[in-house]
């Protein structure tokens, strides 16, 4: 619970994005601290763990002192060829997960994909104003999803506590303004 360093683990990627939660801490020597630390644009990809698991990966967008856990493989993507949002992206498609749960070796209850089978691992690279237009795409796609997210977790609470004031009768459904449901008949009373 206490050390120099918060250090990423598998629980720090969430949706292709490094996290910092539930976090544990090291303390490390510094020219040890500086193998290990992160930097925006890198990729942590998760090279042991359960087969479901093996081969997720989380890009670092926000500048920070944490360093990796072993299990994990730091990708440094070359900028000349490859733009890092691009190949997050790329590496969390759902094809490119199967294909490199092909890659992993299974043990009796992990899977581990080596940094060697990694390495050689061909990614298409488009031009790079192509790969930066499509990580634009996948961002801008990814933000209306959590808004989207969002929003219904609202309209799942409004439902909840329409339903509950209907049924304990605080609210009647007869003086309820249903102008904006499409026609919609209600029961006949009886």
């Amino acid at each position: 619970p206490t050390g120099q360093f918060p250090i990423l683990r598998m629980n720090c990627q969430l949706d292709g994005k490094v996290v910092m939660r539930d976090l544990q801490f090291v303390d490390l020597s510094t020219e040890v601290a500086a193998d290990y630390k992160v930097n925006v644009g890198d990729i942590l990809f998760n090279r042991t763990n359960s087969y479901e698991l093996v081969g997720r990966t989380a890009i670092v967008e926000d500048e920070t002192d944490a360093v990796f856990a072993s299990y994990l493989v730091r990708i440094v993507a070359d900028a000349s060829k490859a733009d890092p949002r691009y190949l997050n992206y790329f590496l969390n498609w759902d094809i490119a997960q199967i294909v490199l749960k092909r890659l992993a070796s299974r043990g009796v209850s992990q899977a581990n994909i080596s940094a060697g089978k990694l390495r050689d691992f061909k990614v298409p690279t488009p031009p790079h104003e192509e790969q930066a237009a499509i990580a634009d795409v996948l961002a801008a796609l990814d933000r209306k999803r959590e808004i989207t997210k969002k929003k219904n977790a609202v309209f799942e609470m409004l439902n909840k506590a329409l339903l509950h004031k209907l049924l304990i009768g605080e609210i009647r459904a007869r003086d309820l303004d249903l102008s904006a449901v499409p026609n919609r008949k209600m029961p006949a009373r009886s």
